[in-house]
């Protein structure tokens, strides 16, 4: 569940995010929303974020379903705007 970590709005803030050995990505932050391709937040998801303790999902998760993760960053940020 991505919400253990990176919280119920995308903050990072998650109950589990103090068990991660590098700080949690903050997509509320527009640098850290905007800061990588679709391309790269689909190959995190799927295959993990090596050295950061995000687990993979690729192996539990369909394609659509990464690729809608993917479209679900980006939500946090503009949810923050308004």
């Amino acid at each position: 569940n991505c919400a253990a970590c990176h919280g119920e709005t995308g903050a990072g803030d998650g109950f589990a995010a103090g068990f991660a050995p590098v700080a949690v990505a903050n997509f509320q932050d527009a640098t850290t929303a905007a800061g990588a391709s679709p391309a790269l937040y689909y190959a995190k998801i799927a295959r993990g974020g090596m050295g950061t303790g995000m687990p993979n999902w690729g192996t539990i998760l369909r394609e659509d379903e990464l690729w809608a993760l993917v479209d679900t960053l980006h939500t946090f940020l503009f949810e923050q705007s308004q």
